[in-house]
């Protein structure tokens, strides 16, 4: 009796689709918006690569960098994705956050001036880079978050055409949507924008591109931007499932570079659930992919050369080093 019993325990637990012991690892991660700027993290859901890595990732948009740090700060998030300003910020701050792999290489930020403005001031985006800054004095300009990465950039942009931030009216909209509307209805003369916002602007007659990071900025290139990042004591916990996770988004940078055209669909796939059926115009689609494919085809390990950049670019800590920054062991150089 006994014996049949045995064997019948054993048949179910074999039957079983996954037991309790082999359930997949379960994270969730906060992005700061829901944009192309996160493609590996987009493309990876999509196509099912990190159920493939054996890990179960719930992705919350926060609508900025700075509530995604509360986010991990606070334990409702396990690992993020964020920009290196608000990474610096929150370590600077006593937070013993760590990065452990890479979503975006480089700074992929634009500034889109309304049509309106670019009359006024009669320069375009080939017009000398020091007259373009000086054009934004009296502006009023919209950002996604003006306590992070996002305002960083802006309040730079401005120091190096000799202004002051009060020189500008800076104003908080972490919504693409609406920063395009409001550029459209001449409340802001300008925004500092991700894609498809520059494209739509452009398409649809109101606004053009008038800064550029990648032709403007060119010292950007070849720097980590959006680390994935969790606190120290959670990777030490739970290294296994962030292996996975990590693993899951190299995989999706490796599409993205070898199956450019497959990973763009899956983005795009994945870019209309999130909008509930409002998909981006086509003729939108393959600009802005391309655009993006320059910051995001690139290997998710932290480069020790682009973090090195970073560190000095966003004004790391001082004494900070990027052994105690950077956990090079999740997903080793190597690879």
């Amino acid at each position: 009796m006994f014996g049949a019993l045995r064997s019948i325990v054993v048949i179910a637990m074999l039957t079983m689709p996954i037991s309790v012991a082999q359930a997949a690892d379960k994270l969730t991660l906060a992005v700061h918006s829901v944009t192309s700027n996160l493609a590996t993290v987009y493309v990876a859901k999509g196509a099912k690569l990190f159920e493939a890595e054996g890990v179960d990732v719930t992705i919350n948009d926060l609508g900025g960098g700075t509530n995604v740090v509360a986010s991990l700060v606070g334990g409702s998030a396990d690992v993020a994705a964020i920009g290196m300003g608000n990474f610096l910020q929150a370590r600077s701050r006593g937070q013993d956050l760590k990065a452990f792999a890479m979503t975006v290489r480089g700074y992929p930020n634009w500034v889109v001036a309304s049509a309106k403005m670019l009359e006024e001031v009669k320069l375009t985006s080939q017009a000398p880079l020091q007259d373009r800054l000086q054009a934004l004095r009296g502006r009023t300009i919209a950002v996604n978050d003006m306590g992070g990465s996002a305002g960083d950039f802006i309040r730079g942009l401005l120091a190096r055409g000799g202004l002051k931030e009060g020189d500008v009216t800076l104003i908080n909209m972490p919504s693409g949507a609406a920063r395009l509307a409001a550029l459209k209805a001449g409340r802001i003369d300008a925004a500092l924008s991700y894609p498809p916002e520059p494209e739509t602007a452009t398409l649809e007659g109101y606004g053009k591109l008038f800064i550029s990071a990648l032709e403007d900025l060119p010292e950007t290139k070849n720097v980590e931007f959006i680390p994935l990042v969790a606190q120290k004591d959670f990777l030490a916990n739970n290294r296994d499932a962030v292996i996975k996770l990590a693993r899951a988004i190299q995989r999706a940078a490796d599409m993205l570079s070898k199956e450019p055209d497959r990973a763009r669909d899956i983005f795009f796939t994945e870019m209309e659930l999130k909008g509930k059926g409002k998909g981006l115009a086509k003729e939108l689609q393959q600009p802005m992919w391309s655009e993006m494919l320059k910051y995001n085809a690139q290997p998710a390990s932290v480069s020790k050369t682009a973090f090195a950049n970073a560190m000095t670019y966003f004004k790391a800590p001082a004494g900070s080093t990027m052994d105690a920054l950077v956990d090079a062991t999740i997903l080793p150089e190597a690879q």
